[in-house]
């Protein structure tokens, strides 16, 4: 079993550590807000990441059927937040020592990035793909439990990994390089956004 979580774990940390727009903003909300609510945005596209593994690995056909039905909403919804976040951070302008966020504030970074994260839902696919070529060999319900659980925790160290890193660097970065930080990555997460509203007007035209 404990290969079987080191497996997970190493799935999990791979389908996390490619940068992109969760990355970004949890980049963005450790340098402005504070190690915790950078942790709690991993904590949050940890659990989106467990839960589309859980959809792929149980084979929940109908619900990953249904996400791909719907893959033009959920991008559209996904773009739209990704562009009001970006427009958010280009008019952010950041405190040199971040104060420490409120409960409420953790529970709307985890939120967030949950929803953001939630919002690509070719993720299921990709899972799909990975557990049919090598992992489920020997499927069962304790081992595909172990092994979702390894993907969860794979997920969240990279995620734990980038803002232990961000929140060292945090005190060695000015004040100016930090607002340049806020407006580089709201252009990002702009880009980002444009992108996946592009993917869902392509996703109308093609299919």
């Amino acid at each position: 079993m404990l290969l079987v979580l080191l497996k997970g774990s190493l799935i999990g940390f791979a389908v996390a550590a490619p940068v992109g727009p969760v990355a970004i903003v949890c980049i963005r909300r450790t340098l402005t807000e504070g190690r915790l609510s950078g942790i709690a945005s991993g904590f949050g596209a940890a659990t989106a990441d467990f839960l589309y593994a859980g959809i792929a690995a149980l084979g929940f056909s109908a619900i990953s059927d249904y996400l791909i039905g719907h893959v033009f909403w959920i991008r559209i919804i996904g773009g739209i937040l990704l562009c009001i976040w970006g427009i958010r951070a280009l008019f952010l302008f950041s405190k040199e020592t971040p104060s420490r966020p409120s409960k409420k504030k953790v529970i709307s970074s985890y939120l967030t990035t949950l929803l953001l994260t939630l919002s690509n839902p070719i993720t299921v696919l990709v899972f799909i793909a990975i557990f049919s070529n090598f992992c489920l060999n020997e499927k069962t319900l304790y081992t595909t439990i172990v092994l979702l659980s390894g993907i969860f925790m794979g997920s969240f160290l990279w995620f734990l990994f980038l803002t232990e890193i961000i929140h060292f660097l945090r005190s060695k970065i000015t004040y100016y390089i930090l607002q340049l930080t806020n407006k580089i990555s709201g252009f990002v997460l702009i880009g980002f956004g444009i992108i996946t509203l592009a993917s869902a007007a392509l996703h109308v035209c093609y299919f």
